[in-house]
């Protein structure tokens, strides 16, 4: 049982990780996207 524990408690860091990656890099887009439109 804590074997199994721990594994969910890395699988669930390890999703959490990945979902900010994704935001990071959606926030990063949006920052281009606005200096593009600002500057073109």
């Amino acid at each position: 049982m804590q074997r199994w524990r721990r594994g969910a408690e890395r699988l669930t860091v390890g999703a959490s990780g990945h979902i900010f990656y994704r935001l990071h890099a959606l926030c990063a887009y949006l920052q281009c996207l606005f200096v593009c439109v600002i500057l073109g």
